[in-house]
């Protein structure tokens, strides 16, 4: 099983939306499981699984409000907040947790080697706080 290259998220006051490129997707090729603090989402093509998953999120799910949307040219995967009006990712430590988890940002691509310059000096900080 390999890892999505590529995807983005967004939020608002409600939902924090992940964004995955996959053309014309189906439901019989995709995958999907969210829990009180974790997503999991595999899409399955041509003998080719690719997965995207996080097993700690910055804030708690409503699984039962979250749903899979699929689009001609991505599936979209839509966390609905337990507590609505949160901000994810408003802090250091939550930012670098994800990204430790995931090993990409989801805005835009970085590599490897930010995400570690980023884990260092989060510990600096800490230290020298």
């Amino acid at each position: 099983m390999e890892k999505f290259e590529t995807y983005s998220w967004d939020q608002t006051d409600k939902f924090v939306t992940l964004y995955v490129p996959v053309e014309g997707a189906t439901a019989a090729e995709t995958t999907h499981d969210v829990g009180d603090r974790s997503f999991a989402l595999a899409h399955a093509r041509a003998g080719k699984t690719r997965r995207l998953a996080v097993s700690n999120l910055c804030g708690p799910v409503d699984a039962a409000r979250s749903k899979l949307v699929l689009k001609r040219d991505r599936i979209q995967l839509r966390l609905a907040k337990a507590a609505p009006g949160d901000v994810w990712s408003a802090t250091l430590e939550c930012f670098l947790h994800a990204l430790c988890v995931v090993d990409q940002f989801t805005r835009v691509a970085v590599d490897i080697s930010l995400v570690s310059a980023l884990h260092i000096f989060a510990n600096l900080f800490k230290l020298y706080a």
